[in-house]
């Protein structure tokens, strides 16, 4: 028996998901500036004017985009994380980090490419970048206010120390990529968890 037709709704959703693809190796490849709305149509498979139709703006497949890669990750977060708290949920966040890295570097890339562009003035990718980030300080706060209440760690200050650890990862994951992947990465990862937790001891 034949499978029933597609809706619009199905039909809408497999073209964005491909638009999103196509542009997620785009932006890794040319960044956000080198890119275009119609490459990515061209790319994905769909007319140039097609993601204007479906998206609008460049800025806006960019939200998109970015949403897209903050679902993936929150999701293998939960995945890694559920049922930890504190030193384990911290190992666990950090592990999810460097997961994502190997599993979808060009994906990694793109996010970069997205951070550098929201400096220069683009108030829309900036509000959204500080939003995916600062859920990453965040979490690595939680978990560190958790670590210290269970009488794991020092006293440290949890938000600064945040900032501190998804700068460290971010700046780790960005040497791996510029290193066209030829590092470490499983070295750089325990290299990672052994700072952090060194920082964490008592004096």
């Amino acid at each position: 028996m034949p499978a029933p037709p597609r809706t619009q709704s199905e039909r809408r959703e497999e073209s964005d998901a491909r638009m999103i693809r196509a542009g997620t190796k785009l932006i890794a490849k040319n960044g956000v500036a080198g890119t275009t709305l119609a490459d990515i149509g061209v790319a994905a498979g769909y007319s140039r004017g097609l993601p204007v139709y479906a998206f609008g703006t460049k800025d806006k497949f960019v939200v998109a985009l970015l949403k897209s890669m903050q679902v993936v990750f929150e999701e293998r977060l939960h995945e890694n994380v559920q049922g930890l708290t504190g030193l384990k949920a911290l190992r666990a966040r950090v592990r999810t980090h460097f997961f994502s890295l190997r599993r979808d570097p060009v994906a990694i890339a793109a996010l970069f490419s997205i951070f550098s562009e929201s400096f220069y003035g683009n108030e829309t990718l900036k509000a959204e970048v500080e939003h995916f980030v600062g859920q990453w300080r965040r979490g690595f706060a939680r978990h560190l206010e958790e670590a210290w209440k269970a009488g794991e760690i020092r006293k440290v200050d949890f938000e600064k120390h945040g900032a501190i650890y998804v700068a460290l990862v971010r700046g780790v994951s960005m040497e791996f990529l510029m290193s066209n992947r030829k590092l470490d990465i499983d070295s750089l990862e325990s290299t990672i968890l052994d700072f952090i937790e060194h920082s964490l001891s008592a004096a």
